[in-house]
């Protein structure tokens, strides 16, 4: 019933709402405009720190992505697993999970997602999914 009610409303936005990659160039051609505007840049220099902080940023997202692929393959590892599957087999509800992995004292845990996401994953298979 939620679907036929949500379908077309769905429908409309899948037809009206542009890809997010036209807002990407829209908000980069707004600021760069409004560097050489209001800063008084001139347009090479734009472009210039436009590129220094692109590498900035993929420098910043190489770093997340070790955390998270090292945060994953620690949940990984056999040892980490059994912890984990034996902390699930406690829980008396399938939130209850959700509410552990905050509080977990592992450092790891506060860094990254991937334990509490394996501990969501290794939770009894008798609860429904």
């Amino acid at each position: 019933m939620l679907k036929m009610i949500s379908r077309p409303a769905v429908k409309l936005v899948e037809r009206y709402l542009p890809d997010p990659y036209i807002f990407v160039l829209l908000l980069t051609i707004i600021a760069a405009v409004a560097a050489i505007a209001v800063e008084r840049q001139t347009p090479l220099a734009v472009l210039r720190m436009w590129g220094d902080g692109f590498w900035n940023l993929l420098t910043f997202s190489m770093q997340m992505l070790l955390v998270l692929v090292t945060g994953f393959m620690l949940a990984s590892s056999p040892p980490v697993k059994r912890l984990l599957q034996k902390l699930a087999s406690v829980a008396k509800s399938p939130g209850a999970p959700s509410c552990w992995s905050p509080m977990s004292p592992w450092p790891p845990a506060g860094s990254t997602g991937a334990l509490a996401w394996s501990s969501v994953r290794c939770l009894p298979r008798s609860w429904p999914s």
